[in-house]
C-alpha cells in the first residue's frame, strides 16, 4: 500500500470468524465479511539505526554550536526529536493511543478510528499488534491532498471539524496526535467522516500544562499582551530578563495564533487570504537570536499540530467560522 521512513504498509483481510476480529471494527462478527486490514511492518533495526544517526548528528553539529543562533538550544532539541522518534517506533504504544482515541471519540460521527487487530491477547504469542508490527482496520476514505478540487462546502466542512479535533484534543482530551501530515487523515464522503489513521506521535498533556497553556491561547485570542507575559513566564516561554526585541516578537506570534478565534475577525475566517503560517515563520529568526531559553518541552509537537492545521486549512482554501469553534469547544474549559 505504502512505504514510509521506518516501515511499510500492506493490505491484507481478516475472516469474521476469526477470533482476533475486533467488535468494534465495521459491523459484527456474526454479520460481517472479511475485514479489510492495513498491516504496518517496521523495517529490522531501524530503532537502532534512528538511535545511531541521531547520535552522529549531535556530534556533528557539536562543533558548531558557536555558528548556530543562541536560541537554538541544540541539546535540548535532539532530546526532544529523539525521545518522539524512539515512541513513534513503538507500534504497541501507537495501538494503545488508536484505542484511547477510538474511547475519546466515540459518538461523535464527524470521526472515524480504525480498530485495532490483536493487541493484548491472552497469548502474548500469538498477538497479532506487537512492538514492530500494527495490524488495523483499513480505512476507505481519500486522502485529504485530493481535496483541494472539492467543492468549497465539502473543504470548509474538512477544515471546521480538523479545527474541532485539535481543540478538543488539547482541551477536552489532553492528548493529542501532533503529527499535522496530510496523510495521517482521511476523508469519507459516502460517510461524510474524517478517518484517522496515524497515531504515532500522540502526547499526553498534565492538566496542570494545559491549564496554563489555555489561559496562554485565551490572551492571544483577545489579543491580552500583559496577560501573554503572565502566562509566557508561568509556562517557561520567557525567563523574565528578555529585551524588548524578543518579547515583541514571541506576543506577535502568539496573537496570530490566536487570530482566527478572535472576536474582532470577520467570520467565517478565509484561510486562503491568511497564511498564519507563513506570518509567525517571520518571527522565528528574531526568537532564535534573543532566546534565553528553550521553550517549554511540550509545546514542541504542539505547536508543530497546530501550525500545520492552519496550514492544512490554507491549502483547502477553506472559510471557516473560527470564533465559532471556540465557542463550541473552548468556551466551557474548566481550570483546576
Amino acid at each position: 500500500m505504502a512505504s514510509a521512513s521506518i516501515g511499510q504498509v500492506h493490505k491484507a483481510t481478516l475472516s469474521p470468524s476469526s477470533l482476533f476480529y475486533p467488535h468494534n471494527a465495521t459491523g459484527s462478527s456474526s454479520t460481517a465479511s472479511s475485514l479489510p486490514l492495513a498491516v504496518k511492518v517496521q523495517f529490522p533495526g531501524v530503532e537502532n539505526s534512528i538511535v545511531s544517526d541521531i547520535r552522529t548528528i549531535s556530534l556533528l553539529l557539536s562543533g558548531t554550536t558557536s555558528l548556530l543562533p543562541k536560541g537554538v538550544f541544540l541539546d535540548k532539541t535532539i532530546e526532544v526529536f529523539k525521545q518522539e522518534l524512539a515512541d513513534e517506533c513503538n507500534y504497541v504504544r501507537e495501538a494503545e493511543s488508536a484505542v484511547r482515541f477510538a474511547e475519546e471519540l466515540r459518538g461523535d460521527d464527524r470521526f472515524k478510528v480504525p480498530a485495532i487487530v490483536g493487541l493484548n491477547a491472552s497469548d502474548k504469542g500469538k498477538s497479532m499488534t506487537t512492538k514492530n508490527v500494527l495490524v488495523m482496520e483499513r480505512m476507505a476514505g481519500t486522502p485529504l491532498g485530493a481535496a483541494v478540487k472539492w467543492e468549497q462546502e465539502v473543504r470548509d466542512e474538512i477544515a471546521r471539524n480538523i479545527l474541532v479535533l485539535c481543540l478538543r484534543e488539547l482541551f477536552h482530551f489532553r492528548f493529542m496526535q501532533t503529527d499535522p501530515n496530510w496523510s495521517n487523515f482521511l476523508y469519507n464522503r459516502r460517510t461524510r467522516q474524517i478517518e484517522l489513521v496515524d497515531f504515532g506521535a500522540s502526547r499526553e498533556y498534565s492538566k496542570e500544562f494545559m491549564d496554563r497553556w489555555y489561559l496562554l491561547l485565551k490572551a492571544a485570542v483577545e489579543g491580552d499582551r500583559e496577560a501573554g507575559i503572565e502566562q509566557s513566564l508561568a509556562l517557561g516561554y520567557l525567563k523574565g530578563g528578555e529585551n524588548e526585541t524578543m518579547i515583541d516578537a514571541h506576543l506577535q506570534s502568539l496573537i496570530l495564533l490566536g487570530k482566527p478565534f478572535s472576536k474582532e475577525m470577520a467570520q467565517p475566517f478565509d484561510f486562503a487570504k491568511n497564511d498564519i503560517p507563513s506570518q509567525i515563520r517571520t518571527y522565528i529568526p528574531v526568537m532564535l537570536q534573543n532566546r534565553l531559553s528553550p521553550p517549554p518541552r511540550e509545546t514542541y509537537s504542539l505547536n508543530r499540530k497546530l501550525g500545520g492545521a492552519f496550514l492544512l486549512c490554507g491549502r483547502l482554501g477553506a472559510k471557516v467560522d473560527c470564533r465559532g469553534v471556540w465557542e463550541e469547544v473552548v468556551s466551557g474549559y474548566k481550570l483546576g
